[in-house]
């Protein structure tokens, strides 16, 4: 399926603001992410291990940043496997 993005809701999504020096470590595993998919034998119908560990740890990174529990982490870890 599908998701549509409403202006009207997308507008209540809260968004923090972070310094440079919090940005960074997010800015590094992008970084390494994008180091990976764009090697040119790169299948994204098959992603390797240490994306899926470095997407996980951005996952984590923002889950700390809102400062969520692990009941909502699970949560939106089930809903985002859909």
């Amino acid at each position: 399926g599908s998701m549509r993005w409403l202006a009207q809701y997308v507008e209540l999504i809260s968004i923090r603001n972070i310094s440079e020096a919090q940005q960074k470590p997010f800015i590094e595993k992008v970084d390494q992410i994008l180091e990976i998919t764009s090697h040119e034998n790169y299948d994204s119908k098959n992603i390797p291990d240490e994306q899926k560990i470095l997407e996980q740890e951005i996952d984590d990174m923002v889950f700390d940043l809102y400062g969520l529990s692990e009941e909502e982490r699970a949560i939106i870890r089930k809903l985002s496997k859909n």
